[in-house]
């Protein structure tokens, strides 16, 4: 090892080896062990030492890894060895993660190893088979946290050179001891001294070839807690804390009875229960005959690196927030469940993915103070609901609870025998959170989504389980929120569709896959076509007509709703100007486009507007933009400033899909509106009851007085027009006039024969909403033609 190894300094060792193939990672491994303070020096498994504004590690890296063996090799040859490498899995052409451990360690068997890899569900005891267990070597998961990285290389680089200076004194101790132990024979007072020098260094002790203690000096005595009169005459079982499989003990008596010394680390159990860790070394000692008479067992007391080491691991393994396992220990735990399921009687079990609803809003509303505070109260509920506790051991009752990220949490439960075990389950959940949270001076409420899971005989991933609880989940926030969905095969096939279109998504438009189609909007008062309704058609290639409700979200999520937004708005701007120079007189007033949240949510959209008119010679009032009354209520203070800038070029703007949240009644007068579109569901059903006919008054009134239009879509019978007209609503449209066309086909219906719109005589004039609702009178009524309406803009 060179001068490092026998210096006595009390620095340690912050050479570090970085082998990755990414040049990246060499830099964000530099940065981060360049930024340690002493802050961090004092934290469990930092050092203790000089004060310095930073921790001097020196960091090299290596691309492959025969090029880390070769600096490894320099490094020794010098003296100057390294104390820590972290090693990346994966690093093509050359040795992958494993190969590169094997080959460092046969040159360097001290190096402490840190193995990188984003990998979860390796198993590790095949995988690491080439170069066996050991404890230099530690598994960092990506993505990697910058404190867990830091506290590793602190605690791994003191790990190293503590045990240097404790070889160093072994090795010391080992000569003196084999220079004596050929002495004893001749001189019992030479051992007296041997004992003496021993007993003011190391804990001692020595067995006869049996295993019964026969010497045992005052360090041990003082450790153990039991005096030298209660060992010796007793084998060290009674000091056996029971940690070690039968299997390790074994190994230790197969090495020493064959004449070979031994090493390791022991966990003993003193006197009063406590346990303490001692690295061991075990000498055979031989008569001058050369059959084994005596074992020398020299102890070094490491009872608080072994602490420093289990909250390394704790910090590793549970979410700093609430103390829950974190995904890591999670999936180590899932992966267990799974493979304990395969076995003969096995009990079940089940996965609840939960998601708690609102939880975005109450964080960016009331700060990130309460939001943490909702978390730890979220995790104390599940600890009081399911009795468990914080705990690293592998099970706790059948049941762990974790914390995935942000306010994602998962619920492993077992012994769940059929899937209405798991409904109890997460019906229990339900009822727990539904319970509104006191934090601080807020009192709030937050629902629950859950996914559930049970296990069976297809799953073989503990990855897999999760995957498809996340599935269910989302189909629960689909559903409303607020409950639970049990997995189906159905659902993972929806998925994969999703993941088909999104990929699909993004060359569909240069693929031109994308159609538009216009559906009239009619007077029913005159049947004239007042305005054209552009509707996207995506004709996927493999599975046909795609509707807008299934791809357009996916477009929003994935970003690309700018892109195809624009291709609508100068689609339809384009047709509406070909309308005009090509039949001015039957084209119609406006063409109307509908707008997304994302769209109106970007900072550059009107820009984009603005040259989209431009470009296409499209007059601002030709346009119509409809947003759905959804986003309105959702984001009306952000959504009320983009209006009023499209407004004031005089664009006109419709609130469409109005009826689905009546709560925007109150707050209709402040929106630059022209147009309330009225939703199909609420046309549909206006003719079922009193109240609904009263509301639709309610609703066409209001928007009269404030001077907007309103339009009526889905029409589909004529009993629903004279309902309509009763209630003096100005405009329609739907399959009863016609549904959605080319734009070719669209200008062969402006010129052909207007479709009819029926009105009894007795509703000539508009009548109010009468007291007690009858439905209309189905039948043929004969046309009647009243005057032009008021808001909508008149055909040419």
């Amino acid at each position: 090892m060179g001068d490092f190894v026998g210096s006595r300094s009390s620095e340690p060792n912050r050479r570090v080896l970085v082998v990755d193939d990414d040049p990246v990672i060499h830099g964000y491994f530099r940065k981060i062990l360049s930024s340690i303070t002493p802050s961090e020096r004092s934290q469990p498994g930092g050092i203790s030492g000089p004060t310095t504004d930073v921790v001097p590690f020196a960091v090299d890296a290596a691309i492959q890894g025969a090029e880390s063996l070769a600096l490894v090799e320099r490094a020794l040859d010098a003296g100057r060895p390294y104390a820590l490498a972290f090693v990346d899995m994966n690093m093509p052409p050359g040795w992958d993660g494993v190969e590169t451990i094997r080959r460092l360690w046969a040159v360097d068997d001290t190096l402490q190893v840190v193995i990188c890899t984003a990998h979860s569900d390796l198993v590790w005891a095949e995988s690491l088979a080439p170069i066996g267990g050991s404890a230099r070597l530690l598994i960092l998961k990506k993505p990697f946290d910058p404190a867990e990285v830091r506290q590793l290389g602190l605690a791994l680089t003191e790990k190293w050179t503590l045990e240097r200076h404790v070889q160093s004194r072994i090795s010391d101790l080992r000569e003196t001891v084999a220079h004596h132990s050929e002495l004893l024979a001749r001189s019992h007072f030479e051992f007296q001294a041997l004992q003496q020098a021993l007993d003011q260094n190391v804990i001692c002790s020595v067995t006869d070839h049996r295993g019964i203690i026969i010497e045992a000096n005052e360090p041990f005595c003082r450790i153990s807690q039991y005096s030298r009169a209660e060992l010796v005459g007793k084998s060290h079982k009674v000091i056996n804390s029971g940690c070690h499989p039968t299997s390790f003990w074994a190994d230790m008596w197969r090495t020493i009875a064959g004449g070979d010394w031994w090493r390791g680390e022991i966990c003993n159990r003193a006197r009063d229960g406590s346990l303490f860790w001692v690295d061991t070394t075990i000498t055979p000692y031989r008569n001058p005959a050369g059959v084994i008479e005596k074992y020398v067992s020299l102890r070094v007391d490491v009872t608080a690196r072994k602490a420093a080491e289990a909250e390394l691991r704790k910090m590793a393994m549970l979410d700093p927030l609430t103390g829950l396992p974190n995904r890591s220990l999670l999936l180590d735990r899932l992966t267990h469940y799974v493979h304990r399921a395969t076995e003969p009687a096995a009990a079940g079990f089940a996965v609840f993915f939960l998601d708690f609803d609102r939880f975005k809003l109450i964080n960016d509303s009331l700060g990130h103070d309460i939001g943490d505070a909702m978390l730890r109260e979220i995790a104390a509920r599940l600890r009081r609901h399911l009795d468990i506790s914080d705990t690293l051991d592998l099970d706790d009752g059948g049941c762990t609870a974790a914390r995935l990220g942000g306010d994602e949490f998962v619920v492993i439960r077992g012994n769940i025998q059929s899937p209405d075990d798991a409904t109890a389950v997460a019906e229990g959940l339900l009822h727990e959170f539904a319970s509104p949270y006191s934090l601080g001076e807020h009192e709030v409420f937050s629902t629950v989504s859950i996914g559930v899971v049970t296990y069976h005989d297809g799953y073989r991933q503990a990855d897999e389980l999760l995957r498809d609880a996340d599935t269910a989940m989302y189909e629960a926030k689909l559903a409303g929120k607020g409950r639970y969905v049990l997995f189906d095969a159905a659902m993972r096939e929806r998925v994969l569709r999703r993941l088909e279109i999104e990929v699909d998504l993004r060359r569909a438009l240069r693929a031109n896959e994308f159609q538009v189609l216009y559906q009239p909007i009619l007077s029913l008062e005159t049947g004239r076509v007042v305005g054209a309704e552009a509707l996207l058609r995506w004709n996927h290639p493999r599975f046909g007509l795609i509707p807008p409700g299934e791809f357009i979200p996916v477009a929003e999520e994935t970003g690309v709703i700018g892109e195809i937004g624009d291709w609508v708005v100068r689609q339809a701007c384009e047709q509406h100007v070909r309308w005009q120079r090509s039949d001015p007189e039957h084209a119609p007033p406006t063409v109307s486009v509908n707008l997304s949240r994302t769209q109106l949510a970007s900072e550059d959209f009107i820009r984009r507007l603005d040259a989209i008119l431009a470009e296409t010679g499209l007059a601002p009032a030709a346009l119509q933009l409809e947003v759905p009354e959804s986003q309105v209520l959702e984001n009306q203070h952000e959504l009320t400033n983009v209006l009023r800038r499209l407004k004031a070029r005089g664009i006109r703007l419709a609130m469409d899909d109005f009826g689905t949240g009546l709560s925007s009644l109150s707050g209709l007068h402040n929106l630059p509106f022209d147009v309330v579109k009225i939703d199909r569901a609420f046309v549909s059903d206006m003719s079922r009851g009193r109240s609904l006919f009263a509301v639709a008054h309610a609703v066409i009134t209001l928007a009269r007085n404030l001077g907007m239009s309103t339009v009526a879509e889905g029409i589909e019978h004529q009993d629903q027009v004279v309902g309509l007209q009763m209630l003096d609503c100005e405009y329609g449209q739907g399959y009863l006039f016609a549904h959605p066309m080319t734009a070719d086909d669209l200008s062969a219906f402006l010129v052909g024969p207007r479709p009819e719109v029926s009105r009894p005589a007795s509703l000539q004039a508009p009548l109010p909403a009468p007291p007690i609702f009858q439905p209309p009178i189905m039948g043929p009524h004969p046309p009647v033609l009243g005057p032009y309406p008021r808001n909508y803009p008149r055909p040419s």
